[in-house]
């Protein structure tokens, strides 16, 4: 007995319908293929040979836990931001711009790389070296 055989037996319905039903519920194809016991790729084949891949829904319309979000996918979803959390705050890297300010010295001994503060600032390096000493100055006055 095959197991579209079996499907037709346990549901009571040909394979088909079984598997639109599955489709129609918000199921995907990984879903239904793991619930009806058969292997994906051959599952697959045989949504494209009936041409039941067309009754899937995509995949932002799928039941939560067939969006492949969580443990079943790798990665960040495709065209969605990251939540971004610095290390560094700006404080933090003004700080090391005095502590060092020329740009040969950060180089040298400063613990964070000097493309992270252009990059956070935006700026040249000598428009960041005034920015921390204007506000290493401004911390001292009202210290």
């Amino acid at each position: 007995m095959t197991k579209m055989h079996q499907v037709r037996q346990e549901f009571g319905e040909p394979f088909s319908e079984v598997v639109k039903g599955f489709a129609i519920m918000g199921y995907s194809r990984r879903a239904a293929a793991e619930i009806l016991e058969f292997n994906l790729s051959y599952f697959r084949q045989l949504c494209k040979r009936f041409d039941l891949h067309r009754h899937f829904k995509p995949q932002r319309d799928m039941r939560p836990e067939c969006r492949g979000v969580g443990k079943t996918r790798r990665g960040w979803p495709k065209g969605k931001k990251r939540p971004y959390a610095p290390k560094h705050t700006s404080e933090h890297l003004l700080g090391l711009v005095a502590r060092y300010p020329s740009y040969s010295d950060f180089l040298s001994w400063a613990p964070v790389a000097a493309s992270t503060v252009t990059r956070r600032f935006k700026a040249p390096w000598r428009e960041i070296a005034r920015m921390a000493r204007q506000g290493i100055s401004s911390r001292e006055m009202t210290a």
